[in-house]
This record gives C-alpha cells, sequence and structure tokens, in this order.
C-alpha cells in the first residue's frame, strides 16, 4: 500500500535505508533553518537528527504568499513576502533567481536570509520562477535557451507590472536584485525598463552575451553556444541582448559586486557596467573582493557582501 505523509516545509536530499524502514531528509522552510530528519516509514513519525541553531529568532521571519502572475507566456509562478504591521504602501524588491536553470523554494538559505533582513525592515520581496526556471516541466526550463533576453525579459515586465499595480506596494520604490544569471536579468531590468526603478543590485551578473561567451574556458563555451548562442552565427542578435549595449538607458543608482577570480562570470562583464555607467556620471558603487570566484565562499565576504547589499537597499528605498 502506498501511503503520503505531509512533511511541510522544502524537503530534499532523501535517503531511504537499505531495509526501507527509515528514510533521511533535508527539511528547511521561510521560518526555520536546514534540518536533518529522520522518517519511520511504516509508523510515520518523523524526528529532528541534526538540528541547525540560529541567533535569530525565527518567530519573526516572514512566511510567503505564492501568487501566479499573468505573463505573456504563460503564468510566472513567485513567492511574496511582506512586512508584517506596514502602515500605508511599502517600497518592493524584485529577486530573479540565478541559474537562469534553478529555483526559488519558500526555505531559509544564504540568499533568503539577506532577502529576510530587507523584509525586516519595511520592504517586501517577490521572487518568482521565471521561464528558465527547474521544477515546472521541460518546455518550461529550456524556453530560454537561445532566448536569453526575450521570453525572460517578458517575464519581467509581467512581474515588474504586477508589482507596480499591487495595492500594497509603492510604485515609485521599486528595486531590483540578482546574482549570475541573476544579474543579467537585473541589468535587463534597469535597461529595458529605466523608468521603474529606484535602484538596483548586480552581483556578477553576465552583462555582454558576446564576450561572455568568448573569453569562458573551452568546456564551458561549448556548453554556453547551446545555452545562449554562437557568436559566429548569433552575435547580432547576442549583441542587441546584452544589457551593456544599452547602459546608457540606465536611471537609477546601482551597486555591482563580483568576485576578482570568477571563472563562470569574468570581473570583465562588471568592468564593462561599471566603466560605462561612470563615463556617463551615473552613480555606481563597486565592490571587489580579491580573494572570491563565483560566488562568494567566504564568511567574512559573505558577511560584508549582504551587509552592503542590505544597507544599500534599506537607504535608497527608505531614506
Amino acid at each position: 500500500a502506498v501511503r503520503e505523509r505531509d512533511l511541510e516545509g522544502v524537503c530534499e536530499d532523501l535517503v531511504v535505508s537499505a531495509d526501507g524502514a527509515r528514510a533521511a531528509y533535508v527539511r528547511q522552510s521561510p521560518t526555520e533553518p536546514s534540518q536533518v530528519w529522520v522518517l519511520d516509514t511504516r509508523s510515520g513519525e518523523a524526528h529532528t537528527a541534526v538540528v541547525t541553531r540560529t541567533p535569530i529568532d525565527t518567530r519573526e521571519l516572514a512566511t510567503p504568499e505564492l501568487v501566479r502572475i499573468p505573463a505573456a507566456d504563460g503564468p510566472v509562478a513567485a513567492f511574496v513576502y511582506r512586512p508584517t504591521g506596514a502602515r500605508g504602501r511599502v517600497p518592493a524588491l524584485l529577486y530573479p533567481h540565478g541559474g537562469p536553470e534553478g529555483q526559488s523554494r519558500p526555505a531559509y538559505n544564504h540568499v533568503l536570509g539577506p532577502l529576510q533582513a530587507l523584509v525586516s525592515r519595511g520592504i517586501a520581496v517577490v521572487v518568482p520562477n521565471i521561464h528558465g526556471s527547474t521544477g515546472y516541466g521541460r518546455a518550461w526550463q529550456q524556453a530560454i535557451h537561445q532566448d536569453w533576453g526575450g521570453i525572460d525579459l517578458r517575464d519581467l515586465r509581467a512581474v515588474t507590472d504586477w508589482m507596480g499595480n499591487e495595492p500594497g506596494f509603492d510604485p515609485e520604490r521599486l528595486a531590483v536584485f540578482g546574482g549570475s544569471y541573476g544579474g543579467f536579468a537585473t541589468l535587463l531590468c534597469v535597461t529595458q525598463l529605466p523608468d521603474r526603478w529606484r535602484c538596483a543590485v548586480d552581483l556578477f551578473g553576465v552583462a555582454n552575451l558576446v564576450t561572455m561567451i568568448e573569453t569562458s574556458q573551452p568546456n564551458w563555451q561549448r556548453f554556453l553556444r547551446r545555452w545562449i548562442g554562437d557568436v559566429t552565427t548569433d552575435r547580432e542578435k547576442l549583441a542587441e541582448r546584452s544589457p551593456v549595449n544599452h547602459i546608457d538607458k540606465v536611471r537609477c543608482p546601482m551597486l555591482v559586486l563580483q568576485g576578482a577570480n570568477d571563472p563562470r562570470v569574468p570581473k570583465s562583464e562588471s568592468d564593462q557596467v561599471v566603466e560605462r555607467l561612470r563615463a556617463r556620471g551615473q552613480r555606481v558603487e563597486y565592490v571587489v573582493f580579491p580573494d572570491e570566484g563565483h560566488g562568494f565562499t567566504k564568511r567574512k565576504n559573505q558577511d560584508a557582501a549582504y551587509e552592503k547589499i542590505v544597507d544599500f537597499l534599506t537607504r535608497e528605498l527608505l531614506d
């Protein structure tokens, strides 16, 4: 007989014992850091085996609402975190995840932690799973292949429009923040939807699709040709869809963060953005970590980066 057991939260890394009597898994939720649980498959009883302790009062963390936002290519699922006890309209942040073949889930992790910090300060956060995301079927995931700056931009426009029309949000105080592919999405937003943003944060984002492919390591370059496009046949399209070539449209202050030794998205991608913004006299802060690659792994750098991000967004949206 097959029985269902609601394990609650986001569960992953499932391992079943050889005799099938027990199953171990990692569980987390918006208000619960990762914990290892063990389930008795016969009785259905579950208990924690490894507990992650945090100094944060998890009762103060926000639980998101799942919404489906109408878009040209199908509704976009998004998790919306709202500040509690807000009076009047609040500023709101759009957070497109990296990948693009990744997925944002309602789980407390190294990304959601800083986002929760923003919510606690009175800033709403909208976390969509646009085309390219996993978990919504192969067609949804692969729709972005060789269409960066196409179907994803249409989704981002729809989500931004929804945010601008959401009664609880202040349309004059919207921000966007993302890393890696999410940085590309952020740069798309500020160049293709320039009138919508009070500020933006680009975390080691792809800025130039042509140079991204041409300067990549050979094994990664083959993958990028299938994923993003071939510079020998698609150069004009790739150049047109590269945010760096539309940087003159940016109207909001930006914060850019980058690892100096990034093998995946080279520092030269962020350099191009910052150099062109500064040449136009646009306000931009640039933080480079000399001892980091793609993503920040050292605790001191993680703390410094996310403190910088939270302070920048708080200052621009609330002060």
